[in-house]
């Protein structure tokens, strides 16, 4: 075995809730939820509490923000119908947007690419969402007290999402890999 090899092999399966082994019948997808940036060390992620941040000033956005996590729960509960019918109302609520809204029209039209897919059509159509909705989070940041919402990464997918609750839960895969993730810096 190469020297450092079966090191790197055992910090990768340490993971917070990652079994280290890819998905079975993962299909292949390129990435295109962003820019590649470099990555805290996946075994230091943060506690929901220190990772969050207070979200949203306006109604819309936080409209927008709940819609989105709401249906990453669908997703992460691995629940198709609530996936659907909550990827509906979140096209619903971003058609309601102000025009000016950064990112407004792209994720429109990933949230109408979503009507119709199976729940994995629409993991693949919400990594690709992540991107616009975490930037309207943190350019909509509001005083104490508002809705806090943290962001998580997946190192398997890799992708990143939106949670406004303590303890992983993986839209990505589901009850397949739940837990796998962590928490990001605010």
């Amino acid at each position: 075995m190469v020297p450092g090899y079966a090191a790197a092999l055992a910090g990768f399966a340490g993971l917070s809730g990652c079994t280290g082994e890819a998905p079975s019948a993962r299909p292949a997808v390129p990435v295109v939820s962003g820019p590649i940036v470099e990555h805290q060390d996946a075994s230091a992620g943060a506690a929901f509490p220190d990772a969050s941040f207070p979200c949203c000033a306006t109604s819309e956005a936080t409209a927008a923000v709940g819609a989105y996590v709401g249906l990453g729960e669908a997703l992460a509960s691995d629940d198709a119908t609530a996936a659907t019918e909550r990827a509906a109302a979140l096209m619903g609520v971003l058609r309601s947007l102000p025009p000016d809204t950064a990112g407004a029209t792209q994720m429109v039209a990933l949230a109408t690419r979503m009507a119709g897919q199976d729940i994995g059509g629409v993991r693949e159509e919400f990594l690709d969402l992540t991107t616009p909705m975490l930037e309207l989070a943190r350019t909509s940041r509001a005083e104490a007290g508002a809705l806090r919402v943290a962001v998580a990464f997946c190192p398997m997918k890799p992708g990143r999402w939106l949670q406004v609750t303590d303890g992983i839960r993986n839209p990505y895969y589901g009850a397949e890999m739940l837990a796998c993730g962590v928490f990001e810096g605010p």
